[in-house]
């Protein structure tokens, strides 16, 4: 049944990853080109300004340093990463939430009829546990969360530096930057770091 897990979302996993380290390879062709104090075409402000849109940066010039946050942002997720999260939010796929609506990693929404309403939301609370379509659309609206969303700049801090001094992410280091993902905190963090 994992095996089955593993191999139904990784394509998912993979396919939302190349997309963004094909971003990832024009950003760092434009930095070259800043740093050298080339001149970008229009196209290529265009494509950053696109950029700052879809990953949520506001305020910023389409200079060196509009560019480096863009990195900061535009990255990969480690595949066991998101493996063990969807395992851990949807109980190996068999959660409510999952098999009524595709969502593998407990994200909420806040408005009437955008999910499904929790049986234990608390009074007072009205987020719902979003639906989607398809894993697909999970996964990468996972990934969205992650590099977009502000309490995880701890997590993309972590993989920032991970990247710079190793080249590479790893699971096990990103793990910790997950602490305001779950109610749980710490606890959290130590039970995906486990997992992993």
């Amino acid at each position: 049944r994992k095996k089955a897990f593993f191999a139904y979302l990784t394509p998912y996993i993979e396919r939302e990853n190349a997309r963004i380290l094909k971003l990832r390879r024009q950003i760092d062709e434009l930095a070259g080109k800043l740093q050298q104090q080339q001149q970008l075409t229009v196209e290529e402000y265009a494509f950053i300004y696109s950029l700052f849109d879809e990953f949520k940066i506001d305020m910023m010039d389409a200079d060196l340093d509009g560019v480096r946050e863009l990195l900061a942002r535009v990255d990969v997720l480690p595949v066991s990463l998101v493996l063990t999260q969807a395992a851990k939010e949807s109980g190996w796929g068999s959660s409510r939430f999952t098999t009524e609506g595709y969502n593998f990693f407990g994200q909420w929404c806040f408005k009437t009829g955008c999910g499904v309403v929790p049986s234990k939301r608390g009074q007072g609370k009205y987020h719902e546990v979003a639906v989607f379509a398809h894993a697909a659309e999970s996964v990468n609206a996972y990934f969205y969360n992650l590099n977009t969303f502000y309490v995880y700049e701890e997590l993309r801090a972590i993989r920032a530096k991970v990247r710079a001094q190793d080249g590479h992410v790893a699971a096990e280091k990103l793990a910790a930057g997950l602490a305001r993902y779950s109610e749980r905190g710490q606890q959290y963090v130590e039970e995906i770091s486990a997992m992993i």
